[in-house]
């Protein structure tokens, strides 16, 4: 029986090492070079790295001119205002991590297609979501949001729009703008 409960022992142990929260400072110094190669080809994947913020990502070479920015199923709680000057986003997916918000510094995202919010924390949408004039694909459900901005009207290239799974009362009449909608 003692044995038994060393090799459980171990892994926990083991399982505690891999799922241990980290901030986007210390990924990036561990991992360098495998971070500025990703930025140097457009796309930045940091899913499922445990992290818990990403001070200090706008200090990376050449985040300026990323396509893509992957942060799926992290420990984020916020975003930080400097992801607004990442103006050449097409993609952006924060999925499966904890925001409570999202700031309105997103709206300078204007060549933002793709915008993955679902399965947070969020209470809200910020009115410069309807900047986002690019955007075709918009998934927020999962989250405690009560209400959307009058401004998602503007919108009209929005193809996709996943609202499940909220605590949503009404819709704006705007919505009727979204002639896109599949």
């Amino acid at each position: 029986m003692i044995k038994t409960k060393n090799v459980l022992f171990v892994a926990i142990l083991f399982v505690a090492q891999f799922t241990e929260a980290i901030t986007f400072n210390d990924y990036y110094q561990k991992h360098k070079e495998q971070v500025d190669k990703q930025v140097a080809g457009g796309e930045l994947n940091l899913n499922n790295k445990d992290l818990t913020d990403l001070d200090g990502i706008g200090n990376v070479p050449n985040i300026d001119k990323l396509s893509a920015l992957v942060l799926s199923g992290n420990k984020l709680t916020f975003l930080p205002k400097c992801i607004g000057n990442l103006k050449t986003l097409n993609k952006l997916h924060v999925e499966e991590n904890q925001l409570t918000q999202i700031p309105e510094s997103i709206g300078n995202l204007t060549q933002l297609k793709s915008l993955y919010l679902e399965d947070n924390k969020l209470n809200f949408l910020p009115n410069t979501i309807g900047n986002l004039k690019a955007l075709t694909w918009l998934l927020v459900n999962k989250t405690q949001i009560t209400q959307i901005p009058e401004s998602i009207g503007n919108l009209t290239q929005l193809g996709w729009l996943y609202l499940a799974h909220n605590k949503l009362n009404s819709l704006p009449n705007t919505i009727g703008n979204l002639k896109a909608l599949k």
